[in-house]
């Protein structure tokens, strides 16, 4: 008996540490909808620091605490948020799970290195805290036992973590659900840009909810450090991914059902190592539980209708630079890097470093297998590790064991990954995004600490050792020729890639990605398209595997850990996962630049470099990769493209500047007489919102050219064109989603163009946008709490949509189109806004819904607000307005009173050129 309570008091301790750790990784998922992976190196910072101020410096344990989670954890929080993460909000979700590794890595190197520098140049007498094994925690020192059952103790550090761990859940839990501000924050992580266009201040959200999310994790590391035992950032990297698999079973939503999922993982874990003696003869288990937890988790919660950790959407390629450039300038750099190359490994290198390239060049072909699932298939995969390990271990099976030839023990290792690779993916093909990633690791951590750790597989200690072939009159033992063979294995990879992506194959998983929903309607299998992705890539990664294996000297089942996966994504991301160029310079970066940072002489007597011989620093490149991430999330080889490409750019304009002299006639003005060219309209006193001949457009794309409005008070205008005329882009620009590259806007006589959206939003610009503006997560009642904080205006509400009122606790994303509409348009009956704009106020509504729309706006018309509705038909839309102004190719083609507009008119603005 007192070994069962023995057991439960650490099933529940252990519970009340990750439950800890999981709230802060709950937290900031829900309010930024970004996987916070460097939650562990955070904890592990705050740890370290906090032991380095107590038993080095002699600092009070409280003082210390305060300094730690109160001053170091919320500076962190804003660098964070202000230098990474708010710049990733919009980026893949690759860019950001790639930058939370840069902060895994960095954030403990750091700390590391700042203590060693101390303790070398300053004499710092403290210690080194990754030698402890006995952390202090905060709490009495020695740490005081108590006995509530006979024989059985806890001590304080114990009930410090569970009082803790119970006090975060409650108060997160009331936090997010009824704070004003936690319901401000779950709007932004639902819809950034809605959030702003209903007055939430982005970035003062944004920085709280990072703030919130690095003190947590203080809070963690530093009351966790006495129950993990060890101030090694492996341990505590490891106890995070216990506590990401509680916060799965808790949909990454809910602090509770995360707290019973690390309950019933601790429970499992103990029973195991306490009651099942059969499983202390397989090595790994217990440590594979969480893991086992995590895919079974992600299973059972991916078959819900909700999302778990990010959704595919429709993600749209970036921009390709060179477009304007012919096939044999898009050829070069890659041709001319490829001779380089050769030249260097044959004809200067010695055999050292021809050995060392040899290395780079195999992981460039795993690497390879990155661009294959991510950059093509849009898919995080972190098993590609595990595919590496197995191709190397089954090789070494077949050609140690059962005495088989290189070559046909490499094509059956390859063969064989692919079908690993196909049942990796299976857990996979009911998931999308961030979860997608999750259940990879999850799996790469069951092959590390389970699979491979098998005898028969493994061969134990010792590891697989076969020597390089002779095949033919190619000796594999030669690093020259090994080099070379390797080389003519990544062209033929490269080739290959590129037919795949001009294939009928490639175009279908291309589909797939943009928008799996759509690629289903059309006839195109999304499981068959994720399976051959993950086949292909599982065996381009086990391809390389087994030359790894054969390059050195034994090939053990810890020779590649599962984390190592995370590091050549991070290395492959920061390169360019979209472009094979960046697979190939990542693994030549990864097998030369740590002897590169040792020191090196170059040849010819070009000079020499001494090196460091500190660990710590290629570490902390991560954290300057993170940072150069927030700037191009699409990796430096984007960013070199891009910067040429407006070289050229201001180049062309600079040769046809003299050409495209002379004044651009100015677009007659809605509600106003036309006007002479380049002068100034005349400023209608009755105008509540003006623009003035604005331009914008999508980065150097420009929509919209020198367009003129003037909307009068209580007037309704109907801004009409066919698709792709400007119509979304001229709302969004009013509103401060888009930035004005000319012109000006002005709100009740004062100029508003360069203020953001949120700021115009509190002062009365109200935007609907195209595709209903409502947070689909949230209910209907919090989402009109955004808005409408008083409970009486809400009821007004109710009152006049008695079907919201019956759904006001459900959540908006299951109301009908009608309904949603409904919902975006409900606030402004209650409190009627300044400037009401709609962007397609009737798409996909049926005709009697749509007609309970455009009532809507004519209770909202009044002697003070103005209301400008875009649509591409007219059919309903003119009858409520005042004014008509048609757009044609991002410029004015006609405007006046409704009574004016005839067919012939309207005919001309959609279907001519888009002069009247």
């Amino acid at each position: 008996m007192d070994q069962l309570i023995r057991d439960l008091i650490t099933t529940f301790v252990s519970a009340g540490l990750y439950t800890l750790m999981s709230s802060g990784i709950v937290l900031t998922y829900a309010t930024t909808r970004i996987f916070n992976l460097g939650y562990a190196g955070i904890a592990y910072s705050a740890a370290y620091v906090f032991y380095e101020l107590n038993t080095g410096a002699g600092w009070p344990a409280w003082a210390a605490m305060c300094l730690v989670v109160l001053v170091m954890c919320p500076v962190i929080g804003v660098f964070l948020d202000v230098a990474i993460f708010r710049r990733l909000a919009h980026a893949s979700e690759a860019s950001q799970l790639v930058a939370n590794v840069g902060v895994l890595l960095a954030l403990p190197a750091l700390s590391t290195l700042v203590v060693d520098v101390g303790r070398g140049q300053f004499g710092w007498s403290i210690p080194q805290g990754d030698t402890v094994l006995q952390v202090p925690g905060p709490g009495p020192q020695p740490p005081t036992v108590f006995h509530p059952f006979s024989g059985v103790g806890i001590s304080s550090d114990q009930i410090f973590v569970l009082a803790v761990a119970v006090a975060v859940m409650v108060a997160l839990a009331f936090f997010l659900r009824y704070s004003r501000t936690g319901l401000k924050l779950r709007a932004l992580s639902d819809g950034r840009e809605l959030a702003a266009l209903r007055g939430v201040n982005e970035a003062r959200m944004s920085r709280l909810a990072w703030v919130l999310g690095a003190v947590l994790a203080g809070l963690a590391g530093v009351a966790g450090a006495p129950l993990l035992h060890s101030l090694d950032p492996d341990v505590y990297t490891f106890a995070v991914f216990i506590a990401i698999c509680a916060a799965v079973l808790g949909r990454f939503q809910s602090v509770f059902w995360a707290a019973a999922g690390v309950v019933a993982i601790s429970l499992v874990s103990d029973l195991i190592l306490s009651y099942w003696n059969w499983a202390s003869s397989v090595p790994g288990l217990s440590d594979s539980v969480p893991f086992l937890f995590l895919v079974g988790g992600l299973i059972v919660v991916g078959r819900g209708r909700g999302r778990i950790a990010g959704s595919v959407a429709a993600e749209a390629p970036p921009p390709d630079y060179r477009h304007d450039l012919p096939a044999w300038r898009r050829l070069l750099p890659g041709g001319v890097g490829f001779v380089v190359l050769v030249v260097w490994l044959f004809f200067v290198l010695s055999s050292y470093w021809v050995g060392l390239a040899t290395q780079g060049l195999i992981f460039s072909l795993i690497f390879l297998s990155i661009t294959v699932v991510t950059g093509i298939g849009g898919m995080v995969s972190l098993a590609q590790a595990t595919f590496v390990s197995g191709g190397g271990l089954l090789a070494g099976v077949l050609i140690d064991r059962y005495g088989m030839a290189w070559l046909p023990a490499l094509l059956i290792a390859v063969v064989i990954c692919m079908v690993l690779g196909v049942l990796v993916a299976l857990p996979s093909l009911r998931l999308n995004g961030v979860a997608v990633a999750l259940s990879t690791l999850a799996l790469a951590f069951i092959g590390s600490n389970l699979l491979f750790q098998l005898p028969w597989l493994s061969n134990g200690n010792q590891g697989w050792n076969f020597n390089a072939p002779q095949i033919g009159p190619l000796n594999l033992g030669d690093q020259k020729t090994m080099a070379g063979v390797v080389l003519v294995l990544i062209l033929i990879t490269l080739l290959f890639i590129r037919n795949l992506q001009r294939s009928a194959t490639g175009r279908q998983i291309l589909a797939v990605r943009n928008s799996p929903a759509g690629a289903t309607a059309v006839g195109v299998s999304a499981t068959m398209a994720k399976l051959r992705v993950f086949a292909l890539s599982a065996g381009i990664a086990a391809l390389g595997g087994v030359l790894l294996a054969t390059t050195q000297v034994n090939f053990t089942g810890d020779s590649v850990t599962a984390l190592s996966g995370l590091l050549w994504l991070a290395v492959v991301v920061l390169c360019g996962v979209r472009k094979p160029a960046g697979a190939i310079i990542g693994g030549l970066s990864i097998g030369l630049l740590p002897t590169l940072l040792s020191g090196f002489t170059l040849p010819f007597g070009l000079g020499s470099w001494s090196g460091t011989q500190d660990s710590q620093i290629p570490t902390l490149a991560f954290a300057v990769g993170a940072v150069l991430l927030a700037r191009q999330p699409d990796g430096f080889l984007q960013d070199i493209a891009r910067r040429n490409f407006e070289r050229r750019e201001r180049r062309r304009q600079r040769l046809l500047a003299p050409a495209e002299g002379g004044p651009r006639d100015r677009e007659q003005v809605a509600g106003s007489q036309p006007t002479e060219a380049g002068s100034q309209p005349a400023v209608a006193a009755a105008s509540r919102l003006q623009v003035d001949g604005i331009s914008t457009g999508y980065g150097a794309i420009t929509i919209v050219r020198d367009l003129s409005l003037q909307l009068p008070r209580g007037g309704v205008v109907a801004l009409l064109g066919p698709n792709g005329s400007g119509k979304t882009t001229t709302c969004k620009a009013i509103a401060g989603l888009l930035p004005a590259t000319g012109g000006q806007i002005r709100l009740n006589g004062i100029d508003v163009t360069g203020q953001p959206s949120w700021w115009r939003a509190r002062r009365g610009i109200f935007l609907a946008p195209e595709g209903r503006g409502i947070f689909p997560s949230l209910s209907v009642d919090d989402n009109l709490r955004i808005l409408l904080p008083g409970q009486a205006d809400r009821d007004r509400i109710y009152e006049r949509f008695a079907h919201l009122k019956r759904r006001r606790h459900v959540p908006a994303g299951n109301l009908s189109g009608g309904e949603q509409q409904m919902l975006a348009l409900a606030p402004a009956l209650a409190k009627v806004p300044a400037v009401l704009i709609v962007d397609e106020p009737t798409l996909g509504l049926a005709p009697r819904v749509a007609d309970e729309v455009l009532e809507v706006f004519r209770e909202s018309k009044s002697a003070d607000t103005v209301i400008l509705l875009a649509g591409e038909s007219p059919r309903g839309i003119v009858d409520v307005a005042d004014t008509v102004a048609l757009l044609h190719a991002g410029r004015m083609v006609w405007s006046g009173d409704k009574q004016e507009l005839d067919a012939q008119t309207l005919e001309q603005a959609y279907f001519s050129e888009g002069r009247i």
